[in-house]
């Protein structure tokens, strides 16, 4: 999986703009698509790697990561990150 493919993905579905401390921001995602590429090693399915993303999204913008479950967008945009992680060729589950 390619930096510039994630960053596409996450530049697409736009995670930071369903979360208030960030939602008027227009980003590249360079770094949070670097950020999290260095974090899916051994995914364990499609929750763990929207886990992983939070976390690495998390430590750009501190506090993403709790609000996950409480924001319903910004979950379902996370959601529709991960499936496209998920379903990227050469990325394998339970590795």
């Amino acid at each position: 999986m390619a930096v510039d493919w994630l960053q596409k993905v996450l530049a697409h579905h736009d995670p930071l703009g369903a979360w208030p401390p960030t939602a008027s921001s227009n980003r590249d995602y360079g770094l949070e698509a670097r950020l999290v590429l260095q974090r899916l090693r051994g995914i364990q399915g499609l929750s763990h790697v929207r886990t992983l993303l939070a976390e690495a999204l998390d430590q750009l913008h501190p506090g993403l990561s709790g609000a996950v479950e409480q924001q319903g967008e910004l979950r379902v945009r996370l959601g529709r990150v991960a499936q496209e992680i998920r379903q990227a060729p050469g990325v394998s589950v339970g590795c």
